[in-house]
């Protein structure tokens, strides 16, 4: 792993600085876990996408999902999303790009501190990966996030119900919890960083959301 992906682990292949803090991997990789493999993949939207926005880009789905295609025998690729209000936009964009899509309605409750909106998917992405778990024959699963904590009650939910599963992470350099190194990780069987090949620059002002990737 690169100092920046998990990091202060070492890490080889193909690297190109973007800034003095964060290396991004020229291509998404590697994907050796899944060649010739049914793989099912979980993907918390939120985690990719802000962790492309620190990053200065954004992640094109369509182009993950060509090489995820690309890499496994059989792949069925979900996502899990939040929004404000029922909307077939965001469904339709991600259908469009190849994605099973999942919302979560966000929603205004009052705290101590004022009404907050809650838009938080890690329960929402748990309940779907059980569900997906129990009907899926994939011998593959990658959880595509750097959330530490999400990433573990998934892998740990499925041994204790004894689905044999093989774990593997997709996430992002700079946005990937240290303890899913799976060099180091009793949960995680490897782990596949999104390269460049799978980013596009971070919109210029005033131009348009629709564009390629983006959302």
């Amino acid at each position: 792993m690169s100092n920046s992906f998990i990091k202060h682990n070492n890490r080889i292949r193909n690297w190109r600085s973007y800034d003095s803090q964060i290396l991004v991997a020229t291509r998404t990789g590697p994907l050796d876990s899944l060649r010739n493999q049914n793989v099912l993949v979980i993907a918390d939207a939120q985690n990719l996408m802000l962790g492309a926005r620190d990053l200065g880009f954004r992640l094109s789905w369509k182009q993950l999902g060509v090489i995820l295609d690309a890499a496994g025998l059989q792949v069925q690729k979900h996502v899990v999303y939040a929004a404000r209000s029922l909307n077939e936009r965001w469904a339709s964009y991600f259908a469009q790009r190849g994605w099973i899509p999942h919302q979560r309605m966000t929603r205004l409750v009052r705290t101590r501190f004022g009404l907050q909106r809650r838009a938080n998917t890690d329960h929402h992405i748990a309940l779907i990966s059980g569900a997906l778990l129990i009907r899926s024959k994939a011998r593959v699963i990658v959880v595509a996030s750097g959330d530490g904590d999400l990433v573990e009650d998934i892998v740990e939910a499925s041994r204790m119900a004894s689905l044999t599963r093989r774990f593997v992470t997709l996430s992002l350099a700079g946005s990937t919890n240290l303890r899913l190194n799976a060099a180091v990780s009793s949960f995680i069987s490897a782990n596949i960083e999104i390269g460049r090949d799978s980013l596009r620059r971070a919109f210029a002002a005033g131009s348009s959301a629709q564009e390629e990737g983006a959302i």
